[in-house]
């Protein structure tokens, strides 16, 4: 078990990923956002036009685009936090803390 931030950012060494919950998981669901080399080699064209569109959502690390994808339940051991847990804003869609 880990304990996951929800709305950070972390990796799985291949693409970046944001947990939708925060506490501690075996497994959590997360947004996946990936290069645009890996979107092509991973799905149709019809999806790899709709995920890189000139109004797709992106993160950019090191000087690269990772894309918003789908999301998917990933195994927390492997995930790394990236972000600057001081630099984090919680919300609840009510209450900024």
């Amino acid at each position: 078990m880990k304990t996951i931030i929800k709305g950070a950012i972390y990796t799985n060494g291949d693409e970046l990923l944001r947990p939708h919950y925060s506490g501690s998981f075996s497994v959590v669901d997360c947004t996946e956002y990936k290069t645009a080399e890996q979107i092509k080699s991973e799905y149709s064209n019809e999806h790899f036009e709709e995920f890189t569109s000139d109004d797709a959502l992106y993160l950019t690390y090191k000087g690269v685009k990772y894309y918003k994808c789908e999301y998917s339940p990933f195994n927390t051991d492997g995930l790394e936090l990236l972000s600057e847990v001081d630099k984090l804003e919680f919300y609840d869609n009510e209450t900024e803390f």
